[in-house]
C-alpha cells in the first residue's frame, strides 16, 4: 500500500506572516522618528489579512476533506467551517462524505456493482481509457504510449483513489483531489500509484504552477464540482501552450447530491470556448457511467500555442481570422511524436 508520504497538502500561510514582514522591514529600514508610519502599515496589513480570512470563510468551493471517513471539512488555511453549517457547506460535506463512503465500500468488497477485487477492475478501465488516448493521438500501441508518457508531465484532476496516471510511468505525475487525504487515511491508494504525487486541492484553485503540464486528465469530474467554469479555466491554466486536456463527462439532465452540475454537449462547448481551448477530438456516444445519464462526451482539447496573447475565449478564433486591421493565425500544437 502506498505510503502517506505520497500525499501533499499545500502549506497554509501563517495568519500573521504579512504583518510580521511589514514590522521587520520597517524596523530595519526606517528611523525611529518614522515609527508612526510603521504602525499605520502594520494596521493596514492586519485589515488585509482579515478581509482574506473572511473571503476564505465565505467560499465553500475551497473546502477540502481532512482525515478519513470520520473526518471533516477544512479550508486551505486549516480552519473548520463554523457551526451551524451553511446550506452550501453542508451540501459539500454530504457530497464529499458520499464519495469517500463509495470508495471505501468498493475497497472492502461491499459494493455489489463493482465487478471484482479492488483495484483490479479500475486499473483495467484506466488502461483502456489511456489506450483510447493512444488511438486519438495515432500512437501504435501500449509500448509506444508508454514511451510517449515517459516524456510528458501530467496532472489529473478528481481522479479518485486510482486515477488514470496510476497505470503509466510519466515524466512527472500529480493527482489533485479534495479527498486525497481520505484516500490515504482509508488505505485506498493502489501500490501501482507509488510514482504519483497526490495533492489535496480543489479543481477551482489548484496548487500547481500554470503552464507546467503537457497533459491534463479530467474524467467524470466536471459534474461533481462546485463551479465547472472555474475548474475549466484552471485546467487551461495548467497547460503549456500546445498542451492537451483529455476529458470525459457524462451527459445528463437532472442534478443529484453528488452531481450538482449536469452537463450537456452545448454546455461543454461553452465551457471549452470560455477557457480558450480548441477541440482536437470530440465524440458523443451512448455509453455512460451514471445510470441516469443518456450518453457521454469524450474530447481531446488543446491550448493554442498563441493562447497567451488572447483573453479567455479569443483563442478559439478560426485558423485565419481578420478584424479588418490584421490577420491572426492560431498555430496548432506539436504532433504527439514531437512532444
Amino acid at each position: 500500500m502506498t505510503s502517506p508520504n505520497h500525499l501533499h497538502t499545500a502549506p497554509a500561510p501563517a495568519p500573521t506572516s504579512l504583518k510580521a514582514r511589514v514590522k521587520s522591514w520597517v524596523r530595519r529600514a526606517l528611523r525611529p522618528a518614522l515609527w508612526p508610519l510603521h504602525e499605520e502599515l502594520a494596521a493596514l496589513a492586519g485589515r488585509v489579512e482579515d478581509v482574506a480570512r473572511a473571503t476564505n470563510a465565505d467560499d465553500a468551493t475551497m473546502l477540502v476533506w481532512r482525515g478519513g471517513l470520520r473526518g471533516h471539512l477544512i479550508y486551505p488555511d486549516g480552519s473548520r467551517p463554523p457551526l451551524p453549517a451553511r446550506p452550501d457547506v453542508a451540501a459539500t460535506a454530504h457530497r464529499y462524505h458520499g464519495e469517500i463512503r463509495y470508495w471505501v465500500n468498493v475497497a472492502r468488497g461491499l459494493d455489489k456493482h463493482y465487478p471484482g477485487k479492488w483495484p483490479d477492475p479500475t486499473l483495467v478501465w484506466q488502461r483502456g481509457r489511456l489506450m483510447e488516448l493512444a488511438r486519438v493521438l495515432n500512437l501504435g500501441g501500449w509500448d509506444e504510449l508508454t514511451l510517449w508518457a515517459s516524456r510528458q508531465r501530467v496532472v489529473e484532476v478528481g481522479g479518485g483513489p486510482c486515477p488514470a496516471v496510476t497505470v503509466l510511468k510519466w515524466k512527472g505525475a500529480i493527482a489533485v483531489d479534495p479527498l486525497a487525504e481520505a484516500y490515504v487515511a482509508e488505505g485506498l491508494l493502489p501500490e501501482q500509484a507509488g510514482h504519483v504525487m497526490h495533492v489535496v486541492g480543489v479543481g477551482e484553485s489548484m496548487p500547481v504552477a500554470g503552464g507546467s503540464a503537457d497533459l491534463v486528465i479530467c474524467e467524470n469530474c466536471l459534474d461533481h464540482v462546485s463551479r465547472p467554469e472555474g475548474v475549466m479555466d484552471e485546467l487551461a491554466r495548467l497547460l503549456r501552450p500546445g498542451g492537451m486536456l483529455w476529458l470525459l463527462v457524462d451527459l445528463m439532465d437532472q442534478p443529484d447530491p453528488v452531481h450538482p452540475h449536469p452537463m450537456s454537449e452545448t454546455r461543454m462547448k461553452a465551457l471549452m470556448e470560455h477557457a480558450g481551448l480548441t477541440a482536437r477530438f470530440w465524440e458523443v456516444r451512448s455509453h455512460h457511467s451514471h445510470p441516469r445519464a443518456h450518453g457521454e462526451l469524450r474530447a481531446l482539447l488543446e491550448k493554442p500555442v498563441l493562447a497567451a496573447r488572447f483573453a479567455p475565449g479569443e483563442a478559439t478564433l478560426p485558423r485565419h481570422a481578420s478584424n479588418g486591421t490584421h490577420e491572426t493565425v492560431v498555430v496548432a500544437g506539436r504532433s504527439p511524436a514531437g512532444v
